[in-house]
């Protein structure tokens, strides 16, 4: 009876035969041979050849698993394309600098840079703004000068008048109180006003001159008059004086005083110096 190398049972097989068969590891029963015979494995070799199978298989996972690895950190390379690892190091640092300052996003960044504008503006604004006022000062305090230089040739213009009108002495001062809320100075010339409108002569349609308004309040307030001594001891006002023939320009007190009579008079008019008009 031929002997088969591999048995999946016993049964049926003498007893005596039966001691030549080992168990193998999977329940087949294989026969044992002493020396290789032709056509078949030994069980070592097959142990052996089995054993470099698990161990391909094994190499063969081990392989798809670093393949798998690689094809991921391959993608995962493939997101930083272009940049630059000593820049990307750089930038890290200086992120995380930022963030320690408090500035996590855009807007933190752009009001930090904001606040440095303002910061760096703000001598210059304050600079400005000085300047600007002392500049508005210098203004207010120009025309004020002019205004105050006016006045005090409209003050003494109305002294002269009120001493050629007849004012008592005692009366100065009220009487040019009550002036000087009529009189102003117009292009440098006295203009009587009332109100906005310019106060016009009865008797020649024209603007009224010193003398008339003079003669005028002497019939209202006669007690700022001296005591008249005749019909000219207030002036002729009839027909006013001519139109003056002489402008005086300068700013000088003590030329206004030698001319306050023709200003007076009618006969010389006032206008800036020429520096002033400049800077009006």
């Amino acid at each position: 009876m031929a002997m088969k190398a591999i048995l999946d049972t016993l049964d049926g097989i003498p007893e005596g035969i039966q001691a030549e068969y080992a168990k193998r590891e999977d329940g087949k029963f294989v026969l044992s041979i002493d020396g290789e015979v032709p056509g078949l494995v030994s069980a070592a070799k097959l142990a052996e050849a089995n054993e470099k199978l698990d161990k391909l298989d094994e190499f063969r996972n081990n392989n798809r698993e670093l393949k798998a690895k690689v094809d991921a950190a391959v993608a995962k390379l493939a997101t930083f394309d272009g940049v630059n690892p000593a820049e990307y190091l750089t930038l890290k640092a200086k992120v995380a600098e930022l963030t320690k300052d408090g500035m996590n996003t855009p807007d933190d960044i752009a009001a930090r840079i904001q606040k440095g504008i303002d910061d760096g503006l703000k001598p210059m604004h304050e600079l400005t703004h000085e300047l600007k006022t002392k500049m508005e000062q210098s203004e207010k305090d120009r025309l004020q000068a002019i205004q105050d230089g006016q006045n005090k040739a409209l003050e003494g213009i109305l002294t002269t008048a009120a001493m050629k009108s007849g004012v008592a002495e005692h009366a100065v001062d009220d009487y040019l109180f009550r002036s000087m809320k009529v009189w102003k100075m117009v292009d440098g010339k006295p203009v009587a006003r009332n109100g906005d409108a310019p106060m016009i002569s009865k008797k020649t349609g024209e603007a009224i001159t010193i003398t008339e308004w003079s003669s005028d309040l002497n019939a209202t307030a006669p007690h700022l008059f001296k005591p008249s001594g005749g019909a000219g001891a207030n002036g002729n006002p009839g027909g006013g004086p001519p139109a003056p023939a002489k402008t005086l320009t300068s700013d000088d007190p003590l030329e206004f005083g030698r001319n306050l009579q023709d200003i007076a008079d009618g006969k010389m008019s006032v206008t800036s110096p020429p520096h002033m008009r400049n800077v009006e």
